[in-house]
């Protein structure tokens, strides 16, 4: 049995940093896949069967230099210790952030008054001589940037590289030079004007502005799980509950199963349960995104973190911890937020040889300038720019950010993502393919015609028992027509059902078979007497059901299922998409075609068995398509598991959800298109941060090279280049952070 454990990490800046980690915890014995999200600074590990014991997950982690935390089971336990651990970080940031600050701008200052001639009192330029900047750079450059020297050190020791190694190299070569300078200022380093060339102002710029990166960055992730952190938030943490003839308050964690919770008007339901007394309408919309409230009333369903109405209610819990439907929800945003999309293996593979080479072509560049020149200030320069700019920090975060964001939001629209993958894919949808009943239709079929030969006081018995024991919709519909009283039924025995086809058992003695036409005739029964009248049902939309005792068919059934509100208005938002649209039904050729002309589809592949959708979902796609496939019940998963994105309705059953991308919880045909909209717009998100990751180091390094510099006379000084470094890391989240605003649907 298949094992997964999340894990915080603490210390992750770039996507070198996540190669690192992951790599260190593939190594271990048992774990089958490590995924490390930089966003949010989790890793999920997977196993086979067993995973190793946390402490040695932990002990792998450190080994590879970062620290590990065990994340609660809970979810949104996992979320507040994220959220307590980001606000940890904010504040160390934020000291190490005020003292550089308060340290550096003496030193730029007093650089600026000496590129511009000025002259100041002397009480203020004996702060700015030489010896006072050594003074001032030296706890800017290893205390307030000690958390790089610790990260470059750690790689160091595993014979690696990553950002931290570029920003010490290059402010360390800084400093050094400088104090070089101020110690023996005769040195062969050259004189301006008597006074030393420092680089001081670099060191410390540097440093100072990539933690006002950092700190900024962090600030912006949090934002990224804002969505997650919402839905989290529904959760009540205190809950009336009526024990004993006594309404006593406690905590959430301490309701059990079957007990009985007060809901007051206007408080959000604690718990998943059904309702015993009273009724009410329940606003659902931060679940499922349905706008309109819902009555509840005796023996309906009630989710945890909805809003109740005017009314009261006493409701039964059913369901408590991970096994509630939010519970459910946050774990898996969770496990999709920490998935890997396929177009980041992209940046990954460029960002895992980007640092030494980019170390190479600083030593290279510098070590021409300075043999061009003679001058090792130049080297320092260029040395020093070349290094700080070329962070691979935005490359690491372009993907991952839009991901998180992107799935928190889907979350919020009442559309469950399963992983990355599936964002990807929903780019490449040209084919959308929809199951009829519960999907294009309401899932709530009626009997609207019915003949029978022979007593129906006899008959409709023995088929609602019959049915009785199947899940199928159109089950459901004859039950309710054939026992409206809901009176005692005879025992079954024997009982088989043929998905998508019937269904069979031993009633009273007989041998009682409920089913498709088709079905009957294959069994041998004769349905020739019932054609016309069933061909007359058929094209009204009406599905045809026949009933048979022993060996005689002695009933036939209309069914109709209305159509859901938002069916026809999607399918023609996806035709003006361009999109190919069809209907994939089991049903009658002539009912599934009636009712793809009410909703505007032109094409029906009607008559067909759940592994035969499957199979019509294969040829479609070896035609090149690259198809969504909708559905909801147990006849479309393997359809579903066959699509390139399964969707399946809130409503439908456990193993539609199971085997699809995408659970729409609002069971909302209109949430197809949502999807669609977001899948192209994360990934239209991440080229955009791709490109501009890709396109700043591509034009910054060659300027921080020099090879402008023959031209244009300019020079790009280090403390822009940790600006514009910092800068690009904050550009791409800040970019990812639009999809919070997408507006879907």
């Amino acid at each position: 049995m298949a094992e997964t454990l999340r894990l915080g990490i603490d210390g992750l800046k770039c996507a070198a940093c996540i190669s690192r980690v992951e790599a260190a915890l593939m190594d271990l014995p048992g774990v089958t896949q490590a995924v490390v999200n930089l966003a949010t600074g989790e890793a999920r590990v997977d196993g086979a069967a067993h995973l190793p014991d946390w402490e040695i997950l932990a002990a792998a982690v450190e080994a590879s230099g970062y620290k590990a935390r065990r994340l609660a089971s809970d979810a949104r336990t996992a979320i507040d210790q994220r959220e307590e651990v980001r606000q940890q970080q904010l504040h160390h940031l934020q000291r190490r952030l005020n003292f550089g600050v308060i340290f550096s701008l003496p030193i730029l200052l007093a650089t600026l008054v000496s590129h511009l001639g000025l002259m100041l009192p002397t009480p203020l330029s004996a702060l700015m001589t030489p010896w006072a900047q050594a003074l001032l750079a030296t706890p800017v450059q290893f205390w307030v940037g000690q958390d790089f020297y610790r990260g470059a050190w750690a790689a160091l020791r595993r014979r690696a590289s990553d950002m931290n190694t570029l920003i010490v190299l290059g402010t360390s070569a800084a400093y050094l030079v400088s104090l070089a300078a101020v110690v023996a200022p005769a040195s062969r380093h050259g004189l301006t004007a008597g006074h030393p060339v420092l680089y001081f102002e670099a060191s410390t710029a540097v440093i100072t502005l990539t933690l006002l990166g950092r700190w900024l960055e962090e600030r912006a992730r949090g934002e990224t799980a804002t969505a997650v952190r919402q839905l989290a938030e529904l959760q009540v943490r205190r809950v009336q509950v009526l024990r004993d003839g006594r309404a006593l308050e406690l905590p959430l964690e301490a309701i059990a199963l079957n007990d009985r919770v007060l809901v007051r008007p206007g408080e959000r339901i604690p718990v998943d349960g059904e309702v015993e007394e009273g009724q009410s309408e329940v606003d659902e919309s931060l679940l499922s995104g349905e706008s309109l409230p819902v009555l509840k009333q005796m023996g309906d369903h009630v989710v945890g973190a909805t809003l109740n109405g005017s009314g009261s209610l006493l409701v039964r819990t059913t369901h408590i911890g991970r096994d509630t439907v939010l519970a459910r929800i946050l774990e898996r945003v969770q496990q999709a937020q920490s998935s890997k999309a396929p177009i980041q293996r992209l940046a990954d593979q460029v960002t895992a040889r980007f640092v030494p080479v980019v170390i190479i072509l600083a030593l290279g560049s510098s070590l021409s300038w300075w043999l061009a020149s003679d001058s090792l200030a130049i080297a320092t320069r260029v040395f020093t720019g070349v290094l700080v700019i070329a962070c691979p920090c935005a490359l690491g975060l372009a993907t991952p950010t839009a991901i998180t964001v992107a799935i928190g939001r889907a979350a919020q629209s009442g559309l469950l993502v399963r992983n990355a993958t599936t964002l990807e894919q929903l780019n490449r949808i040209d084919t959308v393919v929809f199951d009829k009943t519960g999907t294009l239709t309401a899932g709530q079929p009626t009997v609207e015609q019915f003949a029978a030969h022979g007593s129906e006081a006899e008959l409709l018995p023995l088929v609602a028992a019959v049915e009785q024991q199947s899940e199928h919709p159109l089950a459901a519909a004859l039950v309710q027509f054939a026992n409206p009283g809901q009176s005692p039924l005879p025992p079954v025995a024997q009982f088989r059902a043929s998905p998508g086809r019937g269904a069979e058992a031993r009633v009273n003695g007989y041998w009682v078979r409920i089913g498709t036409p088709d079905w009957l005739s294959d069994q041998g029964l004769d349905t020739t007497s019932w054609i016309h009248q069933l061909q007359d049902w058929q094209s009204k939309g009406n599905s045809p059901v026949l009933a048979a005792i022993d060996r005689q068919v002695v009933a036939a059934f209309g069914l109709r299922d209305q159509l859901r509100p938002q069916s026809q208005s999607t399918v023609r938002q996806l035709r003006r998409r361009g999109l190919r649209v069809l209907l994939l039904s089991g049903d009658r050729q002539a009912t599934a075609a009636a009712i793809a002309r009410e909703v505007g589809i032109e094409e029906v592949i009607a008559e067909v068995l759940p592994d035969g959708k499957a199979a019509v979902i294969q040829q479609l796609q070896a035609a090149g398509g690259c198809v969504a496939m909708v559905g909801d019940g147990i006849n479309d998963a393997p359809a579903l598991a066959q699509a390139d994105v399964g969707i399946a309705m809130g409503g439908g059953t456990d193993l539609a959800r199971a085997s699809s991308d995408i659970t729409l919880l609002a069971s909302n045909p209109a949430g197809v298109l949502a999807a669609l909209q977001l899948g192209q717009a994360t990934v239209h998100n991440i080229r955009q941060n791709l490109a501009f990751a890709f396109g700043y180091n591509l034009l910054a390094l060659p300027i921080a090279a020099g090879l402008l510099q023959p031209w244009t006379g300019l020079w790009l000084d280090p403390a822009i280049a940790g600006a514009a470094m910092a800068l690009s890391s904050v550009s791409v989240i800040s970019n990812a952070l639009r999809l919070r605003k997408l507006r879907l649907g």
